[in-house]
């Protein structure tokens, strides 16, 4: 049948842990379960695109893997790393598979993830994740043999070092730890029968309890935390459900990230700087990675060459305007300046030209400087200027210095 028809059938896996996802002919999303929605909403293809309100389906990369899988109307495995922070990224396997109608045409695909890794540089974020599914075990051990829990609950919340705290059904604190206290500066006793909203922004955000009225739990989202000063502290939350009968439990444990946050907001900030003082030179500034292909390049650069900046980016510097010397002889990669750079790590200087964009050359002077990240060689900045109207001058200068003005015939100097 068509792909709506298909597409109805599939409402039993909003619910699935997996993640599935159903794109049409145009790599336009047409049906996402939360697990898949939550991949592409949250997800960026780069550090960069976190700063962007483009989604991951937006992005060049996934679209060119759909248009794959639908072009060739086969099977593909493709692995993309994934960015939900700058420090978090994912190596996902996308599994991607065509879906073909009656008449065998191709009328969508479907995604779906295989295994993936999350190296994240905060270890305690694993070990969250593992107390609470222990806590969840334990608890849940003890609802069932009808233990009164309150006395262990207490001696287990209270030698985690993370902020933990425990609700009941109507979202009123029933208990926090000694780390969640030192975070939201109020005593278990001064929290207990306040409602939850009253130190989580989750209430408002969602609308509802996402726990006790959504029945969904809550792995790793960012949120804030209204402390007794009045001030904001963000935080990495997760929540559980412990116990869904009489009397339900919801435990929330927080990671404090403000420093975090405010390094990212510091680091934009910079970002934003840095971007002013590229585009409000009048040089040609662009980067290229180890493989010679841009990385980024500002307005004067892109103007300079005829192209627009992102016309540039991915494409190779020598393929595309240093593939030449001044007389038109081509040029070998090892010639490159900016080559060497790479080849060396130490700065260069070169006069040569570049092409442009309808094919005619231009003689510029510039440098290639080495760029490292974390001691590793990752690429280099070239700063370039356009020297045609200063080799103009030079002649013009050096003609009137051995010819005479009026006549225009050499003179004195000329001839000594």
């Amino acid at each position: 049948g068509v792909l709506n028809d298909y597409v109805k059938n599939l409402a039993p896996l909003h619910d699935h842990n997996s993640t599935v996802g159903i794109f049409d002919t145009h790599a336009k999303p047409c049906f996402q379960n939360e697990a898949c929605r939550y991949f592409l909403e949250v997800g960026r293809c780069s550090v960069e695109a976190l700063y962007t309100d483009e989604k991951l389906h937006e992005s060049e990369q996934l679209r060119q893997h759909l248009n794959d899988c639908i072009t060739s109307a086969e099977c593909k495995t493709c692995t993309v790393s994934i960015y939900f922070d700058r420090k978090i990224s994912v190596d996902l396997n996308l599994l991607l598979r065509p879906i073909i109608d009656g008449n065998e045409k191709v009328v969508g695909c479907m995604l779906t993830l295989g295994e993936e890794s999350i190296s994240y540089n905060k270890h305690h974020l694993s070990n969250l994740q593992e107390t609470i599914k222990t806590y969840r075990q334990q608890i849940n051990h003890i609802a069932e043999d009808k233990i009164k829990s309150d006395h262990l609950l207490r001696a287990l919340l209270k030698g985690t070092p993370f902020p933990v705290m425990l609700v009941n059904n109507k979202r009123q604190v029933l208990q926090i730890n000694q780390a969640c206290e030192d975070l939201v500066g109020v005593s278990s006793r001064q929290a207990m029968a306040e409602t939850c909203d009253h130190f989580i922004h989750c209430y408002q955000k969602h609308g509802a309890c996402p726990i006790l009225d959504k029945h969904q739990e809550i792995e790793l989202e960012e949120s804030q935390c209204l402390c007794d000063q009045k001030s904001e502290t963000y935080i990495l939350r997760s929540a559980v459900l412990l116990s869904e009968k009489d009397e339900p439990i919801i435990l929330e444990a927080f990671v404090d990230i403000t420093d975090r946050h405010q390094a990212e907001q510091k680091l934009k900030h910079l970002h934003k700087h840095n971007r002013l003082l590229l585009e409000s030179t009048s040089d040609g500034i662009f980067g290229v990675d180890t493989d010679l292909k841009f990385t980024f390049a500002n307005n004067a650069a892109a103007e300079i060459l005829g192209y627009h900046p992102d016309e540039l980016l991915g494409r190779d510097v020598q393929a595309m305007i240093h593939y030449a010397d001044e007389e038109g002889k081509p040029l070998s990669r090892e010639e490159l300046t900016v080559y060497q750079t790479i080849e060396t790590g130490e700065k260069r200087y070169s006069d040569t030209v570049f092409w442009v964009h309808d094919g005619s050359s231009i003689p510029v002077q510039y440098s290639s400087s080495p760029v490292y990240e974390d001691d590793k060689l990752s690429g280099a900045v070239l700063v370039f200027r356009n020297v045609a109207e200063a080799r103009a001058l030079n002649k013009k200068m050096e003609y009137l210095a051995t010819h005479d003005s009026l006549t225009g015939l050499v003179n004195r100097v000329e001839f000594e």
